[in-house]
């Protein structure tokens, strides 16, 4: 079963200054004043979100899912990294999200097999 989630940015002044919150819910008429969405999610029943991170700038999302299914014998997991509408190819690990400082350039550590990468991507 494949379901939509919404990543919502809601910004709210308290006392203590400027709250600023990132939730998921599976609403889709949600439409407050002072929150928007910043990315739909489709997301499995085997998949999850294990870390999100937004730009300075709130208006960019970036989404680290992760996915378990039985193989054969044990438990397989692997890892996506979610950007733009887009869900990159699949990861033994996916972590370390982190927006530039002019929000212009996402990075983030990956493992595949035996091989540790480091990956920058330009963020449109």
């Amino acid at each position: 079963m494949v379901k939509k989630i919404f990543l919502r940015l809601c910004m709210t002044t308290m006392f203590i200054g400027l709250v600023i919150v990132i939730y998921a819910s599976d609403i889709e008429g949600i439409d407050f004043e002072n929150e928007k969405c910043l990315a739909v999610v489709e997301l499995t029943e085997d998949e999850q979100i294990v870390d999100c991170i937004v730009n300075k700038n709130l208006n960019d999302v970036a989404i680290i899912i992760r996915e378990k299914k039985w193989g054969l014998i044990s438990e397989v997991t692997t890892y996506f990294v979610y950007h733009n509408g887009n869900r990159s190819e699949p990861y033994d690990y996916a972590g370390y999200l982190t927006f530039s400082p002019d929000g212009k350039k996402l990075a983030y550590a990956t493992i595949e097999g035996n091989e540790f990468w480091k990956r920058i991507m330009k963020v449109e």
